[in-house]
């Protein structure tokens, strides 16, 4: 049993040398020369568009709409070259914390449009659009019926302005919650696009691992597999369990989104160290190359309690993103064999449901989510994107799908939600949901 350091600390001189000497020379060698994501309220380039926000008030329940309310943030981009009657290009939020950057970010990388209006709406329960509820810790308000129907609400409120063609737009998580809604409300929207949005649900979930290994190589994959093995926790959500945790998010991170891979020769190295200085070094790269974004991940699932105070900060979003993965998605990713990757059992998952959320909550848990059914079903055409690298793959519509009404785009060397993360990728696909519109 080996008990690790929930934050990095000093190391000895020595080892603290030698961390020292491999990241320079990383650095010298552009492995790390990657710029921070702009945060919230850094000032932004000068994009020739306008970006407005405001909130609108929806009920917490849409089945009593007279009830207790919340305030849902909404951002609009509009380029100086569009009017109220241009397409809108509607993202719908997911498990993230949004601002006026993450939209100009999504502008760009579907190649700066002068005549298309962005405008995302904040999923519940996150970021800033939250109940008054001083305890966060088992928003029950969070659930994808309700923020559906948030979803629904705002399109009709914003149509009075903006008047033109919309597309409704996830990715991943809010790639299925596009099929959702306009499978709902296909009054909404004209077409969806669905980038990697992910289409089975199943309670536990074997694929992921798979392409793991293979985007790793099975050398990488098996040492990790070996630090895996030695965060073995004694009790749930204990230091130990963080250190895994947050080891397994930075392998997810690697693994499925591109603008990481500059990093994975780096990670290759480090690996060959033990365990503890292993970490010491992820720790110290994720504080100073990442933001914290794996440790927040860590840390979030393990807080017993959330305040709304902490969840307006927007570092607990995978706190909750849990409390819906253990009543609505399910999706726990698990080893095929003994000795992988994933070494929880079924009985270690619910465990953890039920002492952050509560004894009950698997018992009250809603039925599976059947989001493939719907695809055959949908008024609307659908645009999907998926790449041939991403672990989810396994989860989404396979390449050879016959999607009937519409297109599907795949990407055999790239990996998750391709057209977010390549400026190329999303202008060729904005360009395909434009003429679909004209269809």
């Amino acid at each position: 049993m080996h008990s690790y350091s929930n934050r990095p600390r000093g190391c000895r001189p020595g080892i603290r040398l030698s961390l020292w000497a491999v990241t320079t020379l990383l650095f010298l060698s552009g492995l790390l020369l990657a710029p921070h994501p702009a945060r919230a309220g850094e000032p932004t380039p000068t994009i020739g568009a306008t970006v407005e926000f405001f909130t609108i008030t929806q009920p917490v329940d849409h089945d009593n709409p007279t009830g207790p309310t919340f305030e849902e943030e909404i951002y609009v981009l509009i380029p100086d070259g569009a009017d109220l009657d241009s397409p809108v290009f509607f993202i719908l939020g997911y498990e993230d914390d949004l601002d006026q950057a993450y939209l100009i970010r999504h502008y760009e990388k579907y190649g700066l449009p002068g005549d298309v209006i962005f405008i995302t709406v904040e999923h519940r329960g996150y970021g800033q659009s939250l109940t008054d509820d001083p305890d966060q810790s088992v928003p029950t308000y969070v659930s994808i019926p309700q923020a559906l129907a948030d979803y629904h609400r705002a399109v009709e409120i914003l149509k009075e302005t903006y008047t033109g063609p919309w597309m409704g737009v996830g990715y991943s998580y809010g790639g299925a919650l596009a099929i959702n809604f306009a499978y709902l409300y296909p009054e909404d929207v004209e077409l969806i696009l669905s980038s990697s949005g992910v289409v089975d649900w199943p309670f536990l979930a074997y694929g992921y691992e798979d392409q793991v290994r293979a985007n790793f190589g099975d050398r990488l994959y098996g040492r990790i597999v070996k630090h895996v093995n030695n965060l073995e926790p004694e009790e749930v959500f204990d230091e130990t369990w963080q250190e895994r945790e947050f080891l397994l998010a930075l392998v997810s991170g690697l693994a499925q989104l591109q603008q990481f891979e500059k990093y994975l020769p780096l990670f290759k190295a480090l690996s060959m160290l033990p365990t503890p200085l292993f970490l010491k070094a992820m720790h110290f790269i994720d504080d100073n190359m990442a933001l914290g974004a794996a440790w927040e991940y860590a840390y979030s699932r393990s807080s017993l309690t959330l305040s709304r105070d902490e969840a307006a900060t927007g570092r607990y979003s995978w706190r909750v993103y849990m409390y819906q993965q253990c009543t609505e998605f399910f999706d726990f990713w698990m080893s095929k064999e003994e000795g992988g990757l994933y070494t929880r059992s079924v009985e270690d998952y619910c465990e953890e449901c039920e002492t952050m959320f509560g004894e009950d909550l698997l018992e009250n848990s809603r039925d599976q989510w059947m989001v493939r059914d719907m695809v055959p079903e949908l008024m609307v055409p659908m645009v999907y994107v998926n790449g041939g690298l991403d672990p989810w793959g396994d989860l989404c519509l396979e390449p050879d799908y016959p999607l009937e009404n519409g297109v599907y785009l795949y990407y055999p060397d790239k990996k998750h939600c391709p057209d977010n993360k390549d400026a190329e990728i999303g202008a060729h696909v904005l360009s395909v949901m434009l003429g679909l519109l004209e269809e």
